[in-house]
């Protein structure tokens, strides 16, 4: 939604203002694959682990003279949200947008499912910086963070949590297509100590659809938004986090 906590608020602020609705586009937290997976997790005594990854071919359907004005951007928000010192290094700005693209739509599902993490407790990235791993504090436990873009023409994303003896797994595919499946994957053994694998999907109704479909309710019948502003004002939080722990200042 937005990449400095100045921006967020004056959205916060015009909503208010203005009395309307506002929802942000956060796809995945609407899929019904991922509902059913959230209730699981919540009703869970002891998490163990937990993984989130998103790691996809390149995107570049875009003219290149834009590249310069993102960069222009970029820049100037990295200013702004972590302060000029530590944004003139030129990794520190492509890292910030990185987390704000990608990253936002994978933080956002990981806030929803575990709630916003303590710390991060560390963080590395290759050389060019298309590859990120985090390790994220939990109360209890530990969650891995591997986001990054390569070449292959293939979507590999999901999220994965480990507790009360079964392994719960949501798995995206590319939302490029339409109607490609988010499905919900539960390992576990049962009291005769059978394993079982159970794949499940709730619908065959497109995920954006679903969103609609809650952006609508939301509008015409005022239901509650999930994913208002506020919201998705916590995802700047867990990007901090990122940044201090890849790039930390000196002293």
């Amino acid at each position: 939604m937005a990449l400095t906590n100045e921006d967020a608020d004056s959205i916060i602020a015009a909503q208010k203002r203005n009395n309307v609705v506002i929802f942000v586009g956060y796809m995945r937290r609407y899929a019904p694959a991922f509902l059913e997976a959230v209730k699981i997790v919540r009703a869970m005594k002891k998490i163990d682990y937990a993984r989130v990854r998103d790691i996809i071919g390149q995107f570049e359907d875009f003219p290149p003279d834009f590249e310069n004005d993102r960069t222009q951007r970029a820049q100037g928000i990295s200013d702004v949200a972590l302060g000029s010192q530590r944004a003139k290094d030129p990794q520190v700005p492509f890292t910030y947008r990185f987390l704000g693209g990608l990253g936002s739509h994978d933080l956002s599902a990981m806030r929803e499912m575990l709630g916003t993490p303590k710390r991060c407790i560390g963080a590395g990235k290759n050389a060019d910086g298309m590859f990120i791993t985090a390790l994220f504090e939990y109360e209890g436990f530990v969650t891995t963070y591997e986001t990054g873009i390569d070449n292959v023409g293939k979507f590999d994303a999901h999220l994965e949590v480990h507790g009360d003896g079964k392994r719960v797994k949501v798995t995206y595919d590319t939302p490029f297509v339409k109607g490609l499946p988010i499905t919900l994957t539960v390992l576990e053994s049962n009291a005769d100590g059978h394993y079982q694998e159970r794949t499940v999907r709730p619908t065959y109704q497109d995920s954006y659809t679903c969103e609609y479909d809650a952006l609508y309710d939301s509008i015409v019948n005022e239901s509650p938004v999930k994913t208002t502003p506020e919201d998705a004002k916590e995802d700047l939080k867990v990007f901090k986090q990122v940044i201090d722990a890849l790039y930390p200042l000196a002293g």
